[in-house]
């Protein structure tokens, strides 16, 4: 579980992402990492602890919602306006098995959200309010041809239900977090959520 976590944590940083899901790297396992510190991706934001995030379950609080701004390393040159739980309690477990229970908001709330979605099989488009009148911004392209040929890949990966990650994913079984063999080993299938 140690080496997954660290080609995770290559992958997110050789991209400047603020997190990666297991699944986004084709393993199939509820397992999470994020952080933000200083990247130029989010310079605005506040920082986050880099957290390794095992089996999470997540407890929105409140029915406060705020549209913002996301991204996604699987599906690159896009960005998209999603709702999100402005706060939130999120549980699991470390790399070591010991157990998180905090309590955030804002930016940090979305981020684990937006991780926790390809756990369920969710692409943030699938989160989009109005996906065929949305508001996109594709960066890193310089004509609008190739701005239009980005948002109808994505209404396609939507629509089609086409997803970028694997849709079976395990949960991790905490007593075996340590060794890794073990975790993987006692693993058992959970069921992935649609929204």
């Amino acid at each position: 579980l140690a080496a997954l976590v660290a080609d995770m944590n290559d992958t997110m940083r050789a991209l400047s992402g603020a997190g990666l899901a297991a699944p986004q790297i084709g393993v199939g396992l509820r397992l999470v990492i994020f952080e933000v510190t200083v990247n130029p991706r989010y310079p605005e934001v506040a920082p986050i602890p880099y957290t390794v995030l095992v089996n999470p379950d997540l407890t929105p609080i409140g029915d406060s919602q705020e549209d913002g701004w996301e991204g996604c390393l699987s599906v690159p040159g896009l960005r998209g306006l999603v709702p999100r739980f402005t706060k939130l309690r999120y549980r699991g477990f470390d790399l070591q098995g010991g157990p998180i229970d905090r309590t955030v908001e804002g930016f940090h709330a979305r981020v684990v959200q937006h991780e926790v979605d390809h756990l369920d099989g969710i692409l943030y488009p699938e989160r989009m309010r109005d996906l065929p009148r949305r508001e996109v911004a594709a960066r890193g392209i310089e004509d609008l041809a190739g701005a239009h040929e980005v948002v109808e890949r994505a209404q396609r990966l939507v629509e089609g239900g086409r997803l970028v990650e694997p849709v079976h994913v395990e949960q991790i079984d905490a007593v075996g977090l340590q060794p890794a063999q073990r975790a993987l080993d006692g693993a058992h299938e959970v069921k992935p959520r649609r929204a």
